[in-house]
């Protein structure tokens, strides 16, 4: 079967337009989805969706989420998944082996239930403690990158011995920035630093793909 461009792309997509997603991964228009908490109800029901995703495509399609641990968490403690501390927490408290045998208790959880792609790490540098999206939700490891790069490299490593791809982002550097980048245009043009490129550079050769800035 020819290959379309949309087979390059991952979508997100409501729950009731599951038939649509479904024939679109069958008529392989899309590579695969990307899911957000409004997919995700509890463990047998995430494994059952994934489960026909990847029936209906008929072959090993992307199944992506973003799983930070802390405020950035899909598969949530409340809705009976295991619970995973901030970024920012794991960089302060523990150490690499430590942060890397937490990961690979994330990575196998994620892999179980169908999902092989975890649009994380956060490689952005804590540059401003006002960020809205970085600081302000512990999503960065450090404001040192070569703490960044230790902590981002010991959750790649755990995803990759489980089976399951990374993706860090958010290039060129997100941490500087002084607006919600979801809710509207976020300049970096004069707060960026040329530091923050330090990670994405080392992290390059380890990760599957790069997510940019909004």
């Amino acid at each position: 079967m020819q290959l379309s461009y949309g087979h390059r792309l991952i979508i997100g997509f409501a729950n009731k337009d599951l038939p649509r997603i479904k024939e679109y991964l069958q008529k392989r228009m899309i590579g695969g989805v990307i899911l957000f908490s409004r997919n995700i109800e509890s463990p047998s029901q995430l494994r059952q969706l994934t489960k026909e995703l990847r029936s209906a495509a008929g072959f090993n399609c992307i199944i992506a989420v973003d799983q930070e641990g802390g405020k950035v968490t899909r598969l949530t403690a409340a809705k009976g998944f295991n619970d995973f501390p901030t970024a920012e927490s794991i960089g302060k408290t523990m150490t690499p082996q430590q942060a890397r045998e937490l990961y690979s208790k994330m990575a196998t959880e994620l892999l179980k239930h169908g999902i092989n792609l975890n649009l994380a790490p956060v490689a952005d540098l804590k540059v401003s403690s006002d960020c809205p999206v970085t600081a302000k939700l512990e999503r960065s490891f450090g404001h040192n990158p070569d703490t960044v790069i230790t902590y981002a490299t010991a959750f790649i490593q755990a995803h990759k011995e489980a089976g399951v791809m990374t993706c860090i982002k958010h290039f060129p550097g997100h941490g500087s920035c002084s607006r919600d980048s979801h809710e509207g245009p976020a300049d970096i043009s004069h707060t960026w630093q040329q530091t923050e490129l330090k990670p994405f550079k080392a992290l390059a050769p380890l990760t599957d793909m790069i997510m940019p800035g909004h």
